[in-house]
């Protein structure tokens, strides 16, 4: 069974018993809130799927004026494993990325590198993340995007 068909057959089983969404005949529009039926749910899942393109490791790269997104398509990669990469801007002057970060001595800052080299010798899975990121995206023709994102607790973090 492929990963797709158990997901839709994992949705058939959650979803049995809930009533369809019943419509007006007239206008289409629902006659009462009750969740969509196990098919809409299926559609919405797929196009949701066909966005996942990646599995593995995934980085984002400045170079040449323009701002790449690379991923692996598999979750354990090796040195034979090629990355794919799509183009999401052309026309980049600058682009920038910054971590707040608390360290263990209570001291707040922002670094431009994660993880801080105290932390290279902790398995990912126990670090702890940054508090927020900062993006900067200057184009060439003067416009920028500026964007905190907030992230969070690593429950595994020492």
């Amino acid at each position: 069974m492929s990963r797709r068909e158990l997901i839709r057959e994992l949705i058939r089983q959650e979803m049995a018993g809930f009533p369809e969404l019943e419509h007006d005949a007239a206008t289409g529009l629902p006659l009462q809130v009750v969740p969509f039926g196990a098919e809409e749910v299926i559609a919405a899942t797929e196009r949701m799927l066909d966005t996942w393109v990646t599995m593995g490791p995934e980085v984002y790269a400045f170079e040449d004026e323009k701002l790449y997104r690379r991923y692996w398509p598999v979750l354990d990669t090796n040195v034979a494993t090629e990355f794919q990469e799509d183009v999401l801007l052309d026309g980049v002057a600058d682009f920038k990325v910054r971590y707040l970060d608390q360290a263990q001595t209570g001291e707040v800052g922002w670094l431009e590198f994660w993880p801080e080299p105290a932390l290279a010798n902790t398995p990912v899975w126990q670090q702890r993340l940054p508090k927020s990121v900062e993006i900067d995206i200057e184009m060439e023709d003067g416009q920028t995007l500026h964007r905190y994102f907030r992230t969070v607790v690593n429950p595994w973090a020492s």
